[in-house]
């Protein structure tokens, strides 16, 4: 039997796969001002799961973050879709992941343009998840400290270099609380392309 290939199905397959696909990428960052309690450290981020479900009761996703033991999940925004506005599949995933190691949340885009921010800040410190809203933590591993530092989208704003202008500013809000010194720092930001600003 031949079936037919159309380049349409491709590309739905593609478009399907990019936006319900678990990727998974390794990084293993050395610095001279990260403190050698900080070796084998695992950090896993989450990135725009945009109210997805993975798996029975989000199993798959939950379960690839305990195969790696992180020390500390973070979450960089885009935790629900504002164009199909879900908030149950994301709760239950925050409120198995802080059973897992503490979890730390930024904002995205459509956190901001779902119009339910409020609410579902308040609904994520409740499961125990630390949103952090222009504002830097310290994290401490045995007697050794680095900072987390946490800045809003800046997705209120209509054009980017007003965009620019507020993320400027968020970064100046958060950094306020780092202590001056030579302290290895982790920046969460939903924005990728903002990195020279970072």
């Amino acid at each position: 039997m031949v079936i037919p290939f159309h380049g349409d199905c491709f590309i739905h397959f593609f478009f399907y796969f990019q936006n319900n696909a678990i990727v998974t990428t390794e990084y293993s960052i050395s610095s001279d001002t990260l403190p050698q309690s900080f070796n084998d450290y695992k950090i896993v981020q989450l990135s725009d799961l945009h109210s997805k479900s993975f798996g029975n009761d989000q199993s798959d996703l939950v379960n690839r973050v305990k195969k790696v033991s992180p020390n500390l999940i973070v979450c960089t925004g885009d935790l629900v879709d504002a164009d199909r506005y879900d908030e149950e599949p994301s709760f239950l995933l925050m409120d198995k992941l802080v059973q897992i190691a503490p979890v730390y949340y930024v904002t995205g885009n459509h956190e901001w343009w779902s119009g339910e921010f409020n609410s579902l800040e308040d609904k994520l410190n409740d499961i125990g998840v630390h949103v952090m809203r222009n504002t830097a933590k310290i994290i401490t591993n045995g007697t050794d400290n680095i900072h987390l530092v946490g800045i809003d989208d800046p997705a209120e704003v209509v054009n980017s270099d007003g965009e620019r202008t507020i993320l400027k500013e968020n970064i100046e809000d958060a950094i306020e609380e780092v202590e001056k010194g030579n302290n290895f720092e982790i920046l969460l930001s939903h924005r990728p392309e903002m990195f020279s600003i970072y």
